[in-house]
């Protein structure tokens, strides 16, 4: 069977959203508009809950980009979700970035950088491009190990430069 490829790019320029953006439980376009820069995501989305826009990733392996700028003092996150009390994220101000995980009631930093623009994070000039990347595991294929693609690791990109805040066993939830 042929291998279908999944990868895409959405730069948010067209007048509505494609068909692979969904929100739980809302329409998308109800928090959603096009913007100079891209799209901008507002309001509060069901009730006081920040809006969700998402996608379903449908490989084992994969990386998410997603270049955001946070205003008046918003904060902005991409994450890997099953639930709403399940996820890991990268989150930003605009100024410093963190990487988070929310398991169950718990919600916890796994570290944080400055993402300034030159000047040590004082500066939210530009975009920050939040990163998430699952991949196999470092032990994956060795005799009685696991198999799935379970490493996943949170951090940002600046200039060029990957800067992973925090890389753990998804399953398990344990640093790698």
């Amino acid at each position: 069977m042929p291998r279908v490829d999944t990868a895409f790019t959405d730069d948010f320029r067209s007048a509505k959203l494609h068909l692979r953006w969904i929100a739980p439980g809302e329409d998308p376009a109800s928090f959603t508009s096009p913007d100079a820069e891209g799209l901008l995501l507002s309001g509060g989305g069901n009730g006081d809950a920040a809006p969700l826009l998402a996608t379903r990733i449908r490989d084992e392996a994969w990386t998410g980009c997603a270049s955001v700028r946070p205003r008046d003092g918003a904060t902005a996150r991409f994450e890997l979700r099953i639930d709403a009390s399940h996820w890991y994220g990268v989150e930003t101000d605009g100024h410093t970035v963190h990487a988070v995980a929310r398991i169950g009631p718990l919600r916890q930093e796994l570290g944080s950088a400055a993402c300034g623009h030159g000047d040590g994070g004082a500066s939210a000039a530009g975009p920050v491009q939040l990163v998430i990347v699952s991949s196999a595991a470092l032990k994956a294929g060795l005799p009685g190990k696991n198999y799935g693609p379970d490493e996943v690791s949170l951090g940002f990109q600046q200039e060029g430069q990957l800067t992973v805040l925090e890389r753990f066993d998804y399953r398990a939830g344990e640093p790698a």
